[in-house]
């Protein structure tokens, strides 16, 4: 068995110099080191953002699950409110027309009497 290989281009990528004219075309940097400060200070950001979210969901998982409780209809349906709201909201700014999806959603999510009406 053999095959014929026909090679048709060869590339190198070209890595920039780092260097503080470099840093000064990626944006509002004075310097290489300045830039390397605010990676830095980005990173950690999100690091510590990420470890207290992390946080956050094992203390309520332990919570829940040591604690039961019923979660109170008013809640819940305030929730679906705001996540239906949303979410009319970010079709309506891909262009759909709102009225159109909340025919096709809004039914599916009936309200118990007596509550107020949807959010338009």
């Amino acid at each position: 068995m053999s095959y014929n290989v026909e090679v048709k281009a060869i590339k190198k990528r070209i890595v920039p110099e780092l260097t503080d004219e470099f840093a000064k075309e990626l944006g509002q940097y004075e310097s290489l080191a300045d830039l390397e400060s605010r990676i830095r200070e980005h990173m950690a950001s999100r690091k510590r953002r990420s470890v207290e979210g992390e946080t956050k969901d094992r203390l309520f998982a332990a919570l829940t699950e040591r604690y039961a409780f019923a979660v109170p209809e008013s809640l819940v349906q305030a929730q679906i409110d705001t996540r239906l709201e949303r979410g009319l909201r970010a079709l309506a700014a891909q262009g759909m027309q709102t009225s159109r999806c909340a025919s096709w959603i809004l039914p599916a999510c009936a309200r118990p009497s007596g509550t107020a009406p949807w959010p338009k």
